[in-house]
């Protein structure tokens, strides 16, 4: 396990940056509302790329600036509750499916020391392959008899993790979704898995597989929940792709601040800026 470990975070800086290039973006800063939040404080989930710090970052509230206070989620008695999702429809045989579960023992691995994870497969229906466990070990066996099968219900599948995340006592909560394919078997919508995510508070960070048709769908995706959708052009840099995203984990603040607001029932738009980049959160309260 520790020479796959020093493997993936070796190859993370040199095959995230290709790959994320193929997505046509760096690293964005990501942020969610937290509509439980209980007024005048206003509670965010924020994502920092790497390298920059908690003291860059500015936020404004309807274009008013306010004194924002991040607290690192590794500080937390649970840091991070991730799902780790994995499409298993009958395209994924062979060398995608083969490298996807590599990948997600890369993640395991490298995970936030205390966070916990459950894996879910899907083609037709979202299934539990393992259950929730802090124990990178017990995750990784589960990943070793997975078959695929005919199917493939995305939206179905994040809403059900979305769920899933509601009751956990992660700091932050997140599903890293994988996929070769198009939705063709969910029930529901993608608009209705976007809105489950943004209700549990669970950001999506979406991977797509080289000639995977739903890119639009899952930027949008990634984007509405505070995410990053990464497109890869090779199965080779899964490994640098995965690590990439474990350490994201680590660099994931929980941000308070008091509103300006007068009284309750206000639309609010909350910028998070920092080096250059930034991203807008809507919300009522």
């Amino acid at each position: 396990m520790s020479r796959r470990l020093l493997l993936a975070l070796a190859l993370a800086a040199a095959m995230l940056a290709p790959a994320t290039a193929a997505a046509g973006a760096t690293a964005p800063i990501g942020a969610s509302i937290d509509q439980q939040a209980r007024f005048p404080e206003r509670r965010l989930l924020v994502t920092l790329p790497a390298g920059v710090q908690p003291y860059q970052v500015s936020v404004t509230e309807n274009g008013v600036p306010v004194i924002p206070h991040l607290a690192p989620v590794t500080r937390s008695r649970v840091p991070v509750s991730v799902v780790v999702a994995l499409d298993t429809s009958d395209s994924m045989r062979g060398a995608k499916l083969r490298d996807a579960l590599d990948a997600a023992q890369t993640l395991i691995a490298a995970k936030p020391d205390r966070s916990e994870v459950q894996l879910i497969g899907f083609a037709a229906e979202p299934q539990t392959l393992h259950t929730w466990t802090a124990d990178p070990g017990a995750s990784m066996s589960a990943l070793a008899g997975v078959k695929t099968s005919a199917g493939t219900a995305i939206w179905d599948t994040v809403t059900t993790a979305a769920q899933q995340l509601g009751a956990r006592p992660g700091a932050a909560r997140v599903i890293v979704l994988l996929t070769d394919g198009m939705d063709t078997s969910s029930a529901g919508t993608l608009d209705e898995a976007i809105a489950a995510a943004e209700r549990y508070h669970a950001h999506v960070d979406a991977v797509g597989l080289p000639g995977a048709p739903a890119t639009a769908a899952l930027r949008r995706l990634a984007a509405a929940t505070g995410g990053e959708f990464i497109q890869v052009s090779s199965l080779d840099q899964l490994h640098g792709v995965y690590a990439g995203l474990a350490a994201r984990l680590s660099h994931q603040y929980v941000l308070t601040y008091a509103s300006q607001m007068r009284g309750t029932g206000h639309e609010v738009r909350v910028r998070v800026a920092a080096a250059g980049s930034s991203v807008d959160q809507s919300g009522s309260g």
